[in-house]
């Protein structure tokens, strides 16, 4: 399993150096679009892949929900209450103290915690809930139909026409209740893209195990893959936070083929790079960090500070190391200190240690 992990590290470690290069630049054209042409489905994909090598289909979904809710909601509880009380406090210091000013943060705080509870999520943390609710399903429907799996295709049939009717209905539009009301949608939609990239995975996944293809085939795919996704990417408008797909045919190929690729790639010279996995295996600490707590910002602060370069793109080239250095800092401080914050495990024990402590006084 190990050994088949560092592949998977590697590859999540490219998927969220492209988030990361996708939210510094423009999103809808040029690189930035190429990269989210496939950049949150390659994450589903993985997942889909991860389900079918641990083979644990034998649990009690009881057992699988609980696991996820450790793994998934913890961390995504625990960011999001600490990405409040930094926005909170970058507010409450950014202007000067008026009781209408203190009542307006608190609104804001408050607001932030309702997309917090239900599963909205505050800029990229929205994943993480789309990811949770999206396995669940994957393995109700695994357990359920199981002895029915030729009624799997009118389920993805299904998802696949009413994600791409909401997609078309672009939900940003409207306002009051009903736009409340979409926003709850939304929520469930992006899961359900999420679902359909997760069935891709673990079918791709039980695929390749069954012909074990040779590696030079496996390159040729790659490529085939990599150069009809570099054809069709320009030709459509993506942002899965909101459910936005565009072309749904157009969409589904290109998310396909770039996550293919990108995985391929991952797979055949995944173990000759070293640094390339560390980002993978911190991937949630890089993905919910780097937005949600302004280190874009910063790094494009102190570029302009200390290189004041007047091309734009040298300027985001210089960003992006610098951020990742930050990244570096930030992810071997929370190892080494704070993963209580992002390990439920480690912050159960924490808990028991503080508490038998507070007796033993």
């Amino acid at each position: 399993m190990n050994n088949r992990m560092k592949w998977l590290d590697f590859a999540r470690g490219i998927s969220v150096l492209l988030v990361v290069i996708g939210h510094m630049t423009s999103f809808s054209y040029g690189l930035g679009q190429w990269i989210y042409s496939f950049h949150m489905p390659i994450f589903f994909i993985i997942s889909g892949i991860l389900i079918y090598l641990k083979n644990d289909f034998d649990q009690t979904l009881k057992y699988i929900v609980i696991k996820k809710l450790k793994t998934i909601i913890f961390p995504y509880i625990s960011i999001s209450l600490i990405n409040i009380i930094f926005n909170f406090s970058i507010s409450l210091f950014s202007k000067s103290f008026s009781i209408n000013f203190i009542f307006d943060t608190l609104k804001v705080a408050v607001k932030q915690l309702i997309t917090t509870i239900t599963f909205d999520g505050l800029l990229t943390l929205w994943f993480l809930p789309a990811l949770f609710i999206a396995e669940l399903l994957f393995y109700f429907c695994i357990q359920t139909l199981r002895k029915h799996i030729l009624i799997l295709p009118l389920v993805i049939t299904a998802v696949v026409i009413f994600t791409s009717l909401f997609s078309m209905l672009n939900f940003q539009q409207y306002n009051g209740y009903l736009l409340y009301i979409l926003k709850i949608v939304n929520i469930f939609s992006r899961a359900l893209i999420g679902f359909l990239f997760l069935v891709i995975g673990f079918f791709a996944a039980l695929l390749i195990k069954k012909l074990k293809p040779q590696k030079w085939v496996l390159a040729l795919f790659g490529l085939v893959f990599l150069i009809i996704n570099l054809i069709l990417y320009k030709y459509n408008f993506v942002d899965l936070h909101y459910s936005i797909i565009g072309n749904p045919a157009i969409y589904y190929l290109n998310a396909i083929c770039g996550s293919l690729a990108i995985l391929i790639i991952s797979f055949l010279v995944g173990k000759y790079v070293k640094i390339i996995p560390f980002f993978g295996k911190n991937s949630i600490v890089i993905f919910t960090t780097h937005l949600n707590f302004s280190l874009i910002t910063l790094s494009s602060t102190i570029t302009s500070l200390v290189f004041n370069i007047d091309n734009h793109s040298v300027n985001i080239i210089i960003s992006f190391f610098i951020l990742m250095i930050i990244e570096t800092l930030l992810v071997l401080i929370i190892n080494k200190f704070f993963k209580f914050i992002i390990n439920y495990n480690k912050f159960m024990d924490l808990f028991h240690k503080n508490r038998s402590m507070t007796f033993s006084k």
